[in-house]
């Protein structure tokens, strides 16, 4: 007979479970709402990222073209051309036209599609963007719209630009059509009303404005969501608000979730089937209760006899793992501990003293991490936070003679069995974690992982030192991630600016070429790269840099063709970093682009990151070399992969670095040393380039040794524009 107690308590336990489920449904139910609500957001916000990009290139070639008809005094069959070439260049521009208040046209070379009648209204509209608004093409069968922008030309004659925008291209490029996110779909509108893009064909072109009784037909949506729609795409002050809607379309529940687009006056709206989305989540939480209500009772007692095991414990080894070390952490800090000393050993690898070789089997690292627990009384506690690094908790701070003790050991040959005997090898590094009361992220282990590749001490070296504090690897880091997010800004607005220095003939003081100089634009300041350049070649971004300068430089040249009809003569720094096919291809693309005249330009091999792969290197630098383009050594003297360079590339010109030419008229080594390395060019028939040149006496020693030309400010400083 089962006795009552016993009935009791499984009744409670049901009870228990029962209602553990319920809540469990609920608090589940709301956090699937809330992460596919996050789900819908980071689809929405990355369509938006993508379709600003687009509108981004759109606006820019808009804006250019504007600034040409605006300043410059052309005549009706160059503007033609202009309006062709701006259209050509865009891939999603399909033509360019104006209009002049008169009703008269330049069409670009191609003819519009568009009611004249509609136009008129714009001449009488306020504003100055880029954009005043949309004008549907006349074509029926196409969904090409104009965007229509007020221009005024040097004879103060006013007109509209229409710019024709192919979305039909627009979202085949976007691939708008396979957003489906929970049965839901994207759409794209125009602040005019206009549908741009909709799952369903018969919206696409149709206005909210114009057609709500065929749009409410179609979709079935009610007053109060067609009018919260039409209010959402007017919000053009785009003040604070909550872009996640809910409205009834298609006789459904709907939610959608909007953004407006920064390039261009639209709103994109990514809408989910909120009826679908809850009743397939009735059905997925009915599927979880039951199996969980059997297994339950069955599962209990493991998981409470286990769960420190699995969660705070390395299953491998045995030692405790990443998580019990932040544990440790948060218990020091709940304590009010200021702070605590460790010792940190990374084993880059294991060798075996009976024949040297490398041990790669992770089985090595049982054994590696038995010995550590068995010198247990050299240390308060052992923890393993990545596969290779353990972290032993010292027991005093100030005793350099325990930590010598610990090491002896950990540096002893370890005994496996009686025939094999290892030899731990790696690095180490004393940290002291500080000011622990204070730390409100205890996400210490990558911080202190990342830090030890760069600033370590043999695994056999004593430090006399001391500790490294925490705090300062923390500011260390949040420095350098300040500059990478600086970096990351002064590309994506294009903040880079050419400067152009020039370089003189030293018999004649005439101007041969300029140096382009690049110059980071923050805060209306002009800062110099050097720390930008080395955080983007360390953090790979140096190649889309280069890519910046040369494109803006060749944008002068052409510039500057076309005003006089002079060729420019320019030299170009190039990273080892950016030597690839991609960089050759692009070089060669840009040139065409922009009629460049390869002899005229030098490109400037600089040694702050080295070529990775010499060879490689050197072909794709010879294929620039049969194009036409000159080779140059820049800094040359200040590292060996020069005069490795030099003896397997064919260069024209070698710039000797400045620190040789400043202050060599007064220096009597320092100009034996610029002798030496004027000989060694010479030797390579290379023309040669002194830098930091600031005054005639340098000149004179330079043209004694027989150096041809000159850089520096004694022939002008480096500027944004030059004469």
């Amino acid at each position: 007979m089962i006795k009552k107690r016993y009935v009791v308590a499984f009744v409670l336990l049901f009870l228990v479970v029962t209602t553990s489920s319920f809540i469990t449904y609920k608090k589940n139910y709301s956090l699937y709402l809330n992460e596919t609500k996050r789900t819908v957001k980071n689809v929405s916000n990355s369509v938006t990222y993508m379709y600003d990009s687009i509108f981004s290139s759109i606006c820019n070639s808009t804006k250019q073209t504007i600034e040409n008809l605006e300043q410059n005094d052309l005549s009706r069959s160059d503007i033609d051309e202009l309006l062709y070439t701006a259209s050509k260049d865009n891939y999603y521009i399909n033509n360019m036209y104006i209009v002049f208040e008169d009703g008269t046209t330049i069409n670009g070379f191609k003819e519009p599609y568009v009611d004249m009648k509609s136009i008129t209204p714009y001449f009488e509209r306020e504003g100055n963007g880029i954009c005043l608004g949309l004008i549907k093409s006349s074509k029926s069968d196409s969904n090409l719209f104009y965007g229509v922008t007020p221009i005024e030309f040097q004879n103060k004659k006013k007109a509209l630009l229409l710019v024709g925008i192919n979305y039909d291209l627009i979202n085949n490029i976007s691939r708008a059509d396979s957003y489906e996110v929970y049965e839901g779909y994207l759409y794209l509108l125009s602040n005019d009303g206009y549908f741009l893009y909709h799952k369903d064909p018969l919206l696409i072109g149709k206005n909210l404005f114009t057609d709500k009784k065929f749009i409410k037909d179609v979709t079935n949506m009610d007053d109060d969501s067609y009018n919260y729609l039409i209010k959402i795409i007017k919000n053009k002050n785009k003040e604070s608000r909550e872009n996640m809607i809910s409205y009834r379309a298609y006789n459904v529940e709907k939610i959608g979730y909007y953004n407006y687009l920064d390039s261009f006056d639209g709103t994109i709206m990514l809408s989910i089937n909120y009826t679908q989305l809850k009743h397939k989540q009735i059905k997925a939480t009915m599927r979880i209760i039951i199996p969980l209500l059997i297994s339950f009772l069955i599962a209990t007692y493991i998981l409470l006899k286990y769960i420190f095991l699995v969660k705070y414990t390395d299953y491998f080894t045995e030692v405790k793992n990443e998580l019990a070390f932040k544990k440790r952490i948060k218990k020091l800090h709940k304590q009010g501990k200021d702070n605590e000393n460790y010792l940190i050993i990374k084993v880059e690898n294991v060798t075996s003293n009976k024949d040297e070789e490398f041990l790669y089997d992770n089985s090595i690292y049982y054994y590696v991490s038995k010995y550590f627990k068995s010198i247990s009384s050299l240390y308060i506690d052992l923890y393993r936070i990545s596969r290779v690094h353990y972290v032993f908790v010292l027991k005093d701070e100030n005793s350099l003679k325990q930590i010598e003790k610990l090491l002896h050991n950990i540096n002893k040959n370890i005994s496996i069995d009686n025939e094999t005997n290892l030899f731990i090898r790696g690095k180490q590094l004393l940290l002291t974690i500080d000011d622990i009361k204070e730390l409100e992220n205890f996400e210490v282990v990558p911080q202190i992982i990342q830090y030890m590749e760069k600033n370590y001490e043999d695994l056999k070296i004593i430090s006399d030192t001391g500790f490294t504090k925490y705090s300062n690897i923390l500011n260390k880091s949040s420095c350098r991630l300040k500059d990478i997010l600086l970096l990351e800004r002064v590309i994506v607005n294009q903040n880079i600016v050419p400067f152009y220095q020039p370089i003189v003939e030293l018999k004649t003081e005439k101007i041969i070429k300029y140096e382009v100089l690049m110059r980071v634009k923050h805060n209306n300041e002009y800062l110099t790269p050097a720390k930008f350049i080395e955080i983007a070649e360390s953090e790979d971004r140096i190649e889309e840099i280069d890519r910046l300068v040369m494109r803006q430089a060749f944008q002068t040249y052409y510039r500057r063709l076309h005003k006089t009809g002079k060729h420019m003569r320019l030299s170009i720094n190039l990273s080892g970093k950016s030597i690839n096919q991609n960089m050759i291809d692009y070089i060669l693309k840009i040139i065409y682009k922009y009629n460049i005249d390869p002899s005229n330009i030098t490109f400037e091999l600089t040694e702050t990151a080295a070529l990775n792969n010499l060879n490689e290197c050197i072909w794709y630098l010879n294929k620039l070399r049969d194009k036409g383009f000159k080779l140059a050594i820049d800094d040359f003297g200040t590292g060996y992969a020069h005069v490795e360079l030099l003896s397997k590339l064919e260069v024209d010109y070698i710039k000797i670095d400045g620190a040789f030419i400043k202050g060599v008229e007064n220096d009597g080594k320092l100009l034996k040393t610029l002798n030496a390395l004027v000989y060694i060019s010479k030797n390579y028939d290379a023309k040669i380039i002194a830098e930091y040149v600031e005054n005639k006496e340098v000149i004179k020693v330079l043209e004694k040794l027989g150096v041809e030309y000159g850089q520096g400010y004694y022939f002008g400083k480096p500027e944004p524009i030059f004469t």
